[in-house]
């Protein structure tokens, strides 16, 4: 093990925002702090936070608060003990935030094996949709007519302007048409 004057050595550098510094002590406890992160999280939350993430989270808080002074520690050891305990809090926390009502991971299987619904139309639906784009398409012409098609398969109108040869201006004005002849066949 490193001898107590590298460490001290160590974290004065760290303490003056020294990288190299941060980067001995990251490198020295991130795979102990990854196991016990680890071992702190439940397997339901798995899916939601990952332990690499707890980790930074942990060095993100202690690089800032340790360079304003606010830690202090003897030994590589003790150095540890403040990292664990700043890990565990963090896994505590973060199981708390994902157990409240609204993230509850619980509710959310339980949502999950609900039946979901189709979103397709049903025979109904589609039958009615039908039988409006048929009336649609019989009140319009024919540039009109290809100009809705087009919308239908969800094209720009910079798209439908391209493939129908006209300009962007005459896309607009068929489409307004197509607006006016549904507000029609909505008021019979």
């Amino acid at each position: 093990m490193a001898s107590q004057g590298s460490f001290t050595t160590c974290m004065e550098q760290m303490r003056k925002g020294d990288s190299l510094a941060e980067t001995i002590v990251y490198d020295r406890y991130f795979r102990r702090l990854m196991g016990l992160a680890r071992s702190h999280m439940k397997s339901s939350f798995s899916s939601k936070f990952d332990p690499d993430d707890v980790v930074q989270s942990v060095f993100h808080s202690f690089f800032q608060r340790n360079a304003a002074g606010l830690f202090s520690y003897e030994d590589w050891d003790s150095l540890w003990a403040l990292l664990a305990r700043i890990t565990i809090r963090k896994c505590c926390r973060q199981a708390e935030a994902l157990s409240t009502a609204k993230r509850d991971i619980d509710r959310e299987t339980r949502l999950a094996e609900l039946e979901i619904v189709s979103r397709e139309p049903t025979p109904e639906q589609a039958s009615i949709l039908a039988d409006l784009l048929q009336h649609l398409f019989a009140g319009l012409t024919g540039p009109q007519r290809e100009v809705l098609a087009y919308k239908l398969e969800y094209l720009s109108n910079e798209e439908i302007s391209e493939r129908i040869g006209r300009t962007e201006r005459s896309v607009y004005r068929a489409l307004a048409t197509v607006r006016k002849q549904l507000e029609l066949i909505e008021q019979e």
